[in-house]
């Protein structure tokens, strides 16, 4: 079996998650002996079985489809999964018109992707019960895996005292929240160390967020090694993130597999996978997220719940089921 991998933006530039995600599966569906690589456009003899695509499949890859090949895209819904229901409906009635109208364009933005592709792959059951309200995407075609975590983090750790300093890891980036928590870290004098590089150093919303830092309640690490984020997370107080919107979200899979309890938005994106096992926070009244934050820094270990965290051979695993299964019809 071969599979070619595609991603719609360039790493060197845009890091993140997705990043992370790609990079793993590909290393790890080599262990099952399965041949993987990343889609060459320039090489016009590139054969595969299938073709991942981290993105919606446009019209192109029908092209692709009538070689042979079977087209399976990972669906990133995190712009549309804390939306309301009166949003979403809304959202729903704007895409069913937009694509009676012009079609042609729905193609190119990716939203008949539920005709494309042969199977979607989804973080949650949320993420996939959305993608067949918005557009119309098959139960039988649609899967769930959540990301998997390095297997340093599974390994035994002997220093178990934890600090007084909450840790927050992500993009800094106005969809993460940072300067929100920097703010409120300084408000509360809770000590929160930030994890996480900006696309661009040059972003107002990084040169803005810099401006909290002092060393005290905010303090700020930039990108460190993954032995350094490893021991800082499992010596924290917890694992704090105020997020807009996310696919999952690998780092708050690394925070509860070191045993530091986390605390999330109430938002469908955290609500719909990390439920009963994090605390959650009420990001639309300010002061009573500022008490909940409190409390949580108060008494973390209220929130210790051990979450089903795999590996990311495991989750090549499923990956590998959903290719085998596609080639089989």
């Amino acid at each position: 079996m071969k599979i070619l991998f595609d991603v719609d933006h360039p790493f060197s530039y845009c890091h993140g998650g997705v990043q992370v995600l790609v990079e793993n599966i590909m290393k790890h569906l080599a262990d099952f002996g399965v041949e993987v690589e990343p889609l060459r456009w320039w090489e016009k003899n590139q054969m595969a079985d299938v073709l991942q695509l981290f993105y919606n499949p446009t019209i192109t890859a029908t092209y692709v489809k009538q070689q042979g090949v079977k087209i399976v895209n990972y669906c990133f819904l995190d712009g549309f999964t804390s939306k309301s229901k009166n949003e979403l409906l809304m959202r729903k009635c704007l895409i069913k018109t937009f694509k009676k109208l012009f079609n042609g364009y729905a193609y190119a933005l990716g939203w008949n992707y539920g005709e494309i592709a042969d199977a979607h792959i989804y973080p949650s059951y949320s993420d996939m019960k959305l993608g067949s309200y918005l557009f119309n995407a098959k139960a039988d075609r649609s899967h769930v895996i959540l990301h998997g975590i390095d297997d340093r983090y599974f390994e035994k750790y002997d220093n178990n005292y934890k600090l007084d300093y909450l840790i927050s890891v992500s993009t800094i980036n106005e969809r993460k929240n940072n300067i929100l928590l920097a703010r409120l870290a300084k408000e509360l004098e809770i000590p929160v160390i930030f994890l996480g590089k900006p696309y661009s150093t040059e972003e107002e919303y990084y040169k803005k967020f810099l401006t909290y830092v002092d060393d005290k309640y905010v303090l700020y690490k930039g990108f460190v090694d993954e032995t350094s984020k490893i021991t800082l997370l499992r010596q924290a107080r917890g694992f704090i993130l105020l997020s807009k919107a996310e696919s999952g979200c690998i780092a708050v899979l690394e925070a509860l597999a070191c045993g530091c309890p986390a605390f999330l938005p109430n938002l469908s994106w955290a609500r719909s996978i990390y439920k009963e096992y994090v605390e959650f926070g009420n990001l639309d009244d300010e002061n009573l997220l500022k008490r909940q934050i409190r409390s949580f820094y108060n008494s973390p270990e209220n929130f210790i719940k051990q979450f089903p965290v795999l590996s990311w051979k495991e989750v090549s695993r499923k990956y590998l089921d959903v290719y085998e299964k596609v080639l089989s019809k």
